[in-house]
C-alpha cells in the first residue's frame, strides 16, 4: 500500500508533466516540494537575477558619494526591495492571505519612521 505522503507527490508530478506538455518549460525547470507543492525554478532564477543586480546597484551608489543621510536611505530602501523579493518568493508569502500583507505593511510604515531621524541628524549636523 503506498503511503500518503508518495501518492502526493506522485500527483503533484503527475500534474507538473501535465502542465509541461503544453508549454515552452524543460522538464527540469519545476520544483517539486517535499510537501507536494510544484514551483516554477524559473521565477527562482529571475528573483536571483534580481537580487544580484541590486547587489550592484548598491556597491555602484557607494561610489556616488552621495551625503550621509542619502547614501543610508538609499541603501535602505535597495535593501528593503531585496528583503522583499526574499520574503515573497523564497518565503513564500507571494500567495499567503491578505492579513499577512497588512502586517508586513504595517510594519514597513514602522520602519519608514525610523529614517526621519537620519535625515533629520543629515541635514542638522555641523563640523566646528
Amino acid at each position: 500500500m503506498p503511503r500518503p505522503h508518495r501518492r502526493r507527490v506522485a500527483v503533484a508530478a503527475a500534474e507538473a508533466g501535465e502542465h509541461l506538455r503544453g508549454t515552452h518549460e524543460k522538464p527540469g525547470s519545476v520544483l517539486i516540494m517535499s510537501h507536494g507543492e510544484v514551483h516554477d525554478t524559473r521565477r527562482y532564477w529571475v528573483v536571483f537575477g534580481a537580487l544580484a543586480a541590486l547587489t550592484v546597484l548598491t556597491v555602484g551608489v557607494s561610489y556616488l558619494h552621495l551625503p550621509m543621510g542619502m547614501a543610508i536611505a538609499v541603501a535602505l530602501v535597495i535593501a528593503s526591495v531585496k528583503g522583499g523579493l526574499v520574503a515573497a518568493y523564497f518565503m513564500h508569502l507571494v500567495s499567503e492571505r491578505t492579513i499577512i500583507f497588512l502586517i508586513l505593511g504595517i510594519t514597513a510604515i514602522v520602519s519608514l519612521g525610523f529614517l526621519v531621524p537620519i535625515f533629520d541628524v543629515a541635514t542638522h549636523v555641523h563640523v566646528p
